[in-house]
């Protein structure tokens, strides 16, 4: 039995001999009827800690976090490090972290949406998207130094993490 899956997302396929829905393909023999459920799938995206940069979306200790600083040392005697500042993206929290240059980290695959500025309370800067009227909110936290420039119906791109706005 041959089978192929190529870009899994989430599917479900019943199929006899080929089938393409979307991004998922399958090639079966003939007399082979098969149910596949894929859900959730994420492709895990890692880049060596040398090559983060300023404004990049990684996972630390199972949390999105941003990168608001790096700083690159090469001492004489020992291995490259890589300095970096980030932001917690739950809690806005600030943490400073040394990696090895050579030490893999998980890049986020972070999505925009252009929504639109509604207004912005206390706690949370709110946010609408024009064709479907949803709103979304996200915490002043992540947006403390961009409040100033935020005005009525103005467009933004928000930013995504699993569905989750986690920033402008």
């Amino acid at each position: 039995m041959a089978c192929s899956i190529k870009n899994p997302k989430k599917a479900i396929c019943i199929c006899g001999n080929s089938f393409r829905l979307g991004l998922v393909e399958l090639v079966l023999s003939p007399s082979v009827v098969v149910l596949i459920l894929m859900y959730n799938t994420r492709v895990m995206s890692f880049i060596k800690a040398g090559n983060i940069t300023k404004g990049m979306y990684l996972k630390f200790k199972d949390q999105p976090h941003l990168v608001t600083q790096t700083s690159f040392m090469s001492p004489g005697k020992g291995s490259a490090f890589m300095r970096c500042r980030l932001k917690s993206i739950k809690t806005a929290q600030t943490v400073e972290f040394t990696y090895k240059s050579n030490e893999m980290v998980e890049e986020l695959e972070v999505t925009t949406q252009r929504l639109q500025y509604l207004y912005h309370d206390s706690d949370e800067v709110v946010f609408m998207n024009e064709r479907s009227y949803e709103q979304v909110s996200v915490p002043v936290g992540l947006l403390e130094e961009k409040l100033d420039l935020l005005s009525s119906e103005l467009e933004v791109y928000v930013m995504f993490y699993d569905e989750k706005a986690i920033g402008a």
